[in-house]
């Protein structure tokens, strides 16, 4: 296909100069060997001519594509403030982001309900990563998931992306095309989930030490000693810190006793209600998601107990699906910043010693904890 931009050789003969001073100039190199003037002339002579640079060209030229990999849907709040995070910055940047959206993901409002209200979800061990913990994905062919899923990533490599930054995958394959693509040097970025070994890529979540240490001041000061946790065992970086924080912050398991969901949708409710009747005296629970944090607190209601009059509940995401029936206590993550970081630490403009990132968060107090009672 013909081009109808303006090329170098047109702005040279226009502005009397070597195709070569022309390139020098309008790509920035050794500009001190012309004048100020001389560049301001060509910029608008150029500007004029309606010229763009050829990045193809370029990029051929320097091995950078000024195209990044963004493999990750703006599937629920959090990750949509991630995936706008990421945009602005690369934008900012002069750098176009290429976003892909993992397998056959359902946003939620498209997902059928039952009669009770619950979301019905099709492959639970699909649940959605990150910290808004929304049902899983609607994935009807598991192998047709699973290649798609693949075929993605070797999408972004196919187009030598400069760099990826992905959510948590969920299949094997991928993953481990990714591991591999790290540790042969690409640039990758993962969010609230870390790649193993042999892979260099770098992590990007929230400080989960830092933010349940603000949980427990909050708490503490409305008097709470007994807080349970309710969380859920994934195999994400996300879901194993955050459990992890809840144990070094309130070490004496007979007061603060924790439970992991194998599901964080509507099945959950029972089991959790369970532990909750086992522990009477506690007064506070903490969810690893907003997602769950609904679902306990339905749960106590069906039982005829209220939040918070009879349990105070925290969740974490401040997402907007996940508030519930009560005003919620949530951990704000700051979706905007992570993405803001992961960008520019694939841009390298921060180079982590600790191949790691910890975004501070935090935390909305609402109405769905109070003074503990007696």
């Amino acid at each position: 296909m013909k081009s109808n931009s303006p090329r170098l050789i047109d702005i040279a003969e226009r502005a009397k100069l070597s195709v070569t001073s022309i390139s020098r100039i309008l790509g920035g190199q050794r500009l001190s060997e012309y004048s100020p003037a001389t560049q301001e002339r060509v910029r608008k002579i150029a500007e004029e001519m309606g010229w763009r640079p050829n990045l193809v060209v370029r990029g051929m030229k320097t091995g950078q594509t000024h195209t990044f990999g963004v493999f990750m849907a703006p599937y629920d709040t959090f990750w949509t403030g991630v995936v706008y995070g990421i945009h602005d910055t690369l934008l900012d940047a002069k750098q176009v982001p290429l976003v892909l959206w993992p397998h056959a993901l359902v946003h939620p409002t498209l997902e059928a309900a039952d009669p009770d209200g619950q979301t019905q979800v099709a492959a639970r061990n699909n649940a959605t990563p990150g910290g808004a913990g929304l049902p899983g994905s609607h994935v009807a062919d598991p192998e047709g998931s699973e290649r798609r899923e693949l075929d993605r990533i070797n999408c972004l490599e196919d187009r030598r992306v400069d760099a990826i930054l992905s959510w948590p995958l969920h299949e094997r394959n991928a993953r481990e095309r990714l591991t591999m693509l790290s540790s042969r040097g690409w640039r990758v970025v993962t969010i609230d989930d870390a790649l193993p070994a042999p892979a260099k890529s770098i992590y990007v979540g929230g400080d989960e030490t830092g933010t349940m240490r603000t949980v427990r001041d909050h708490l503490a000061g409305l008097g709470h000693q007994r807080v349970a946790y309710v969380g859920v065992d994934r195999q994400h970086t996300w879901a194993r810190r955050r459990k992890a924080a809840f144990a070094e912050v309130w070490p004496d398991r007979d007061a603060c006793p924790m439970l992991d969901l194998e599901y964080d949708d509507g099945s959950c409710s029972g089991e959790a209600l369970a532990f909750i009747q086992a522990h009477p005296r506690t007064t506070a629970v903490v969810a690893a998601t907003d997602h769950l944090a609904r679902q306990i607190t339905r749960a106590l209601m069906q039982a005829g107990r209220c939040v918070p009059d009879d349990l105070s509940i925290v969740g974490y995401g401040n997402d907007a699906f996940g508030s519930g029936d009560v005003p919620l206590t949530t951990v704000d993550q700051q979706p905007y910043e992570v993405g803001c970081v992961a960008a520019r630490v694939a841009l390298q403009k921060i180079k982590p010693q600790d191949r790691q990132v910890l975004v501070p968060t935090r935390l909305l107090t609402r109405r769905s904890t109070q003074p503990a009672k007696g």
